[in-house]
């Protein structure tokens, strides 16, 4: 966990500064994060993010919760000496997301329609935020962004939407993800093909089991579970259906037999 602290500012993440580092780095994009409390007296380092080398800076004992930033940070590499990491693959949106994460536990509003003003655009973000928390394996921020796809199925997420992001998800962890495996597992049985309407959202479904890998795999598992779940609730059905029958005949039968009897005794005149 990070160290305790009481303040967190960011500055204007779009803000233009000269930068003057261990090189000469040129213009760049710069965010600083600047907190008071305790924990934070670790050596600054300056995070090059994308290749326009978006500016960051970030204490080491947060960036530290990563083990590979860690090593970065107090390994021997060159990054350790000169107090600069460079990231020319990363996306300084979700970069920038990863560092408020390391500081405060949250991404806040990161990846939610109301910040994006698209569905679609939101699960993206989400998933290239787990492609990157699962580099550099921040299991909690993982965990952070499953729950944020939980809440955009139950609110506003669209079947063919949730499995774009799904699959650029999958592309990017190693095949013993047990956690994101067993979420979409879960998810994808409520977005499952009966419940799709119109029927060209069943082509897009069954489009994405064609591409096959790891996701159509766990797709096809958790429908056959599914389905599993389904019949054996039918049987069920069907068994307590079968008794309460079984019992109404009884009773019929009985009613039967007993109005057979009064139907005999007036026959014989034993009734007025």
């Amino acid at each position: 966990m990070p160290p305790k602290r009481t303040r967190t500012v960011a500055t204007n993440p779009r803000k233009k500064s000269k930068t003057a580092g261990p090189e000469d780095v040129g213009e760049v994009e710069e965010t600083t994060l600047v907190n008071d409390g305790d924990g934070f007296q670790s050596q600054i380092f300056t995070i090059l993010a994308g290749p326009q080398r978006h500016k960051f800076t970030a204490h080491a004992s947060f960036l530290s919760q990563s083990p590979v930033l860690e090593r970065m940070c107090h390994g021997p590499f060159e990054e350790s000496l000169i107090f600069t990491i460079r990231l020319p693959d990363e996306n300084p949106d979700t970069l920038q997301a990863v560092i408020q994460y390391l500081y405060t536990g949250n991404t806040q509003k990161f990846g939610s329609v109301s910040e994006t003003g698209c569905t679609i655009r939101a699960l993206l973000k989400l998933a290239e935020l787990y492609g990157v928390a699962e580099k550099y394996q921040l299991q909690g921020l993982k965990a952070l962004v499953i729950k944020k796809l939980e809440g955009s199925i139950d609110v506003d997420a669209r079947p063919f939407e949730f499995m774009m992001a799904a699959r650029k998800i999958y592309n990017c962890i190693p095949d013993s993800d047990k956690d994101f495996r067993e979420f979409f597992k879960k998810a994808s049985t409520k977005l499952s093909p009966p419940k799709l309407v119109p029927q060209v959202l069943r082509h897009q479904y069954n489009d994405q089991l064609e591409e096959g890998g790891v996701m159509a795999v766990d797709m096809v598992a958790a429908l056959c579970a599914e389905y599993t779940a389904r019949i054996d609730q039918m049987k069920l059905k069907a068994n307590d259906d079968i008794v309460r029958m079984r019992t109404e005949n009884q009773e019929l039968a009985k009613d039967k037999a007993r109005y057979k009897k009064y139907y005999e005794q007036l026959r014989n005149g034993q009734m007025t």
